[in-house]
């Protein structure tokens, strides 16, 4: 975490002091005196760690683009690529060392298991999937894990031709 301290501004009519501006990887949190009443200011556009002008900006967008569009074609459904919630999640999973395969893994998985079924195909979304309290787990779910946790999962997988 990075505070930043600055002085008084004087924008026309308007002054504003800002007390400090609290940076993380992701968001920045701005705590502003404006006319003698103390204003929190938080930004939640996704911040990368690189530029835009580095090269690696390109290929972890073209990389979060190409996520995407595997998830769109993979379970039908028309995510933004460029939209921001969806990208947040892609770069964060990038930045912990996920490569483009280990979300293909994810989606494929899931999509196996959920699309069509009434109550689960809504859960096909980035937010679902690319969370890092899930994405994991589900990477490293074996098939037909999901199925023998619920009860008679097991049986219900053999009878169906699955183990």
């Amino acid at each position: 975490m990075k505070i930043e301290v600055n002085t008084d501004q004087h924008l026309g009519d308007k002054e504003i002091m800002t007390i400090g501006t609290f940076l993380n990887d992701c968001n920045s949190l701005h705590i502003e005196i404006k006319k003698g009443k103390a204003v929190i200011c938080f930004d939640e556009e996704p911040k990368m760690k690189v530029s835009k002008r580095d090269p690696k900006h390109d290929a972890m967008m073209s990389n979060a683009k190409e996520v995407i569009s595997f998830l769109n074609s993979t379970t039908g459904k028309k995510f933004s690529p460029t939209g921001k919630a969806s990208l947040k999640l892609v770069f964060e999973r990038i930045k912990d060392g996920h490569n483009l395969e280990d979300f293909k893994i994810v989606i494929k998985k899931k999509s196996d298991q959920w699309k069509g079924d009434p109550k689960m195909d809504a859960y096909l979304t980035p937010q679902t999937l690319f969370r890092a309290s899930n994405f994991e787990r589900y990477l490293n779910e074996r098939d037909g894990e999901e199925l023998a946790d619920q009860p008679f999962g097991e049986l219900d997988a053999i009878m169906q031709g699955k183990q």
